[in-house]
């Protein structure tokens, strides 16, 4: 029952995948223990990227109260200690954010790397390469902003192009067992669909109507 996974941006996978290369061993205790060491490092570096960036905008005293805030609430240590994408995509965003002074450049590579990174880690990181592509046309950089489309394009088309292909797939019309790959099956199927039923919750309410759709993006909007 072994499956292709087609929800998940593919980056931390591949972060883990290469530790068990590197490594030679798939023992999780082994693994386990590097990983940790990686999300201690990455926690560090969240934390100095934090301070940096509000060192820019405030004093050093309420810089680092800001960072010890952020950096030391229950959640924060928590997930450095959880090989789940929170803390990577988190300094991912901080850095991108940093980077605002580069941003108003035609052909920023740093800017877009951080935000493809965010979004092979997250799907929700779509968001800063809209961000970066509509800071060009809100300053008319129309030229730009085209450039910058493109260049968004790479990632998003390249994730979408393999969960294209995982549906495709004959394994994906043949599953090993009956719920393997339902509408409701969160872990095994692409966020199409999922969120084309009601409520994923309760699978036996059916499809989502149009109303259904436009009424839940309004709910998501706050």
């Amino acid at each position: 029952g072994e499956i292709e996974a087609s929800i998940y941006p593919p980056l931390l996978p591949a972060i883990i995948a290469l530790h068990q290369v590197v490594l030679r061993t798939d023992d999780p205790v082994v693994v386990g223990t590097w990983l940790r060491g990686l999300f201690f490092v990455l926690f560090i570096l969240f934390a100095a990227a934090t301070y940096g960036l509000l060192r820019s905008v405030a004093g050093p005293s309420f810089a680092l109260l800001g960072t010890i805030v952020c950096g030391l609430t229950s959640m924060g240590p928590w997930l450095s200690d959880r090989c789940y994408t929170d803390l990577p995509f988190a300094l991912a965003l901080v850095l991108f954010v940093r980077r605002r002074e580069a941003i108003a450049t035609s052909h920023d590579v740093w800017t877009w790397l951080l935000a493809t990174v965010a979004f092979l880690l997250r799907t929700i990181g779509v968001a800063l390469l809209i961000a970066w592509i509509a800071e060009a046309t809100t300053r008319r950089k129309y030229r730009v902003a085209m450039v910058r489309a493109g260049a968004a394009l790479i990632p998003v088309l390249s994730w979408q192009l393999y969960v294209h292909h995982v549906e495709r797939s004959w394994r994906h019309a043949q599953p090993a067992y009956a719920y393997q790959r339902a509408e409701y099956n969160i872990y095994n199927v692409s966020y199409s669909d999922l969120f084309s039923l009601r409520d994923h919750l309760n699978a036996e309410l059916g499809k989502a109507s149009t109303r259904d759709r436009v009424v839940r993006a309004f709910q998501a909007l706050p």
